[in-house]
């Protein structure tokens, strides 16, 4: 199970993603950085 804030788990739950490919995506995806603080994590 994945640790993530309630608003990210809402808007996850909101947009229908599956939390397995949530754990696919931080498991496998390539991470940038925003230059804002944020990082950005796309397969």
């Amino acid at each position: 199970m994945l640790t993530m804030t309630n608003p990210a788990r809402t808007r996850i739950q909101q947009r229908g993603i599956p939390e397995v490919v949530v754990e696919n995506l931080l498991d496998f995806g390539r991470e940038t950085y925003d230059h804002h603080g944020s990082r950005v994590v796309y397969f």
